[in-house]
């Protein structure tokens, strides 16, 4: 079972399933964002980056929650907008093929599962094998 089954038949994701299985550019767009080997949204920083990120804007306790075992507390988009800026959040919803703020919705709710199961250990794993997991996301 791949990635997006588990997270689709955990009911992680809502009616993100929905906007997923209708567009599976979404899914493309959320790997290229926590990948450091694709470059295409964010750079190069990838999944390591973004967490850093979140946790330097007061959001440490929400990536806890993502890389910790038990419930995962939700991200607004107005949160990864902030975090993450307009210019990457278009990247993101170019690479989507969504408008600017179904984009935000979409990482939003993606993002926290998404964290989650790319973290078992609790902590972002290495490049090469963070390839191998977002490969099978896709």
């Amino acid at each position: 079972m791949g990635l997006l089954d588990e997270l689709v038949q955990g009911g992680n994701l809502g009616s993100v399933a929905d906007l997923v299985a209708k567009n599976p550019d979404v899914l493309k767009a959320a790997a290229s964002l926590l990948s450091p080997s694709d470059p295409s949204v964010g750079g190069s920083e990838g999944l390591g980056g973004l967490l850093s990120a979140l946790e330097g804007n007061g959001l440490g306790d929400l990536v806890s929650s993502w890389l910790g075992q038990g419930g995962n507390r939700p991200v607004s988009a107005d949160q990864l907008t902030a975090v993450l800026g307009p210019d990457i959040m278009s990247q993101f919803a170019r690479k989507a093929g969504l408008d600017t703020g179904m984009a935000g919705a979409a990482l939003s709710a993606l993002l926290p599962s998404l964290v989650d199961r790319l973290t078992p250990d609790g902590e972002a794993p290495e490049t090469s094998a963070l390839d191998g997991l977002l490969a099978n996301l896709i």
